[in-house]
């Protein structure tokens, strides 16, 4: 439930995010910071911390954007953008949001974007073997966007398209629970 919300949340931002930029023709400057951002966040307990946790104080949140925008040089859009996401209280969604964010230009330069959701970051020897086995099904050029959620417990979900894998303990343990119960 917590996941759907974060990412109803991440879709609507990241539309309106694609469409600012492309109206300023910025697509890919706000895209390349936003990616650095996202490595800035996985890096950085810190940072990660602030972003993630949902009752940081307001002011000291929108300080730290206003610093860091500064330091790694964003471009105006995507500083106010993380500015009206501190604003409103959303920082914790941005990690989804840059995967959305992502994906939408992905799609728009004929890309295939393929979402993993895990519990852990992935090793690269992880990402690797998930690119080449999605390769023998796919032709294309794969853009793998990883986010994290620890709600799954265990396991990963890759989103395609329409199209679901989901290999989450947490959907297994549901899943048991239905067939414990009787219900099909």
């Amino acid at each position: 439930m917590v996941s759907e919300t974060i990412n109803l949340i991440a879709e609507r931002y990241s539309l309106a995010l694609f469409e600012l930029a492309e109206q300023q023709s910025c697509l890919d400057v706000v895209a390349k910071d936003l990616t650095m951002l996202k490595k800035l966040i996985t890096e950085n307990f810190s940072l990660n911390r602030l972003f993630k946790n949902p009752i940081s104080r307001r002011i000291e949140q929108q300080k730290i954007i206003v610093f860091l925008s500064e330091i790694v040089e964003f471009c105006s859009l995507t500083k106010n953008f993380l500015e009206l996401t501190s604003k409103n209280r959303r920082l914790f969604a941005v990690d989804s949001i840059i995967s959305f964010y992502l994906t939408r230009i992905a799609t728009k330069n004929g890309d295939v974007n393929i979402m993993i959701t895990s519990v852990t970051l992935l090793t690269e020897k992880q990402v690797v073997d998930i690119r080449s086995a999605i390769s023998k099904i796919i032709d294309g050029n794969i853009i793998l966007n990883v986010v994290i959620d620890p709600c799954l417990l265990g396991g990963i979900i890759i989103k395609f398209g329409s199209l679901i894998v989901d290999g989450s303990l947490k959907t297994k343990l549901q899943r048991l629970q239905l067939a414990m119960k009787g219900i099909r």
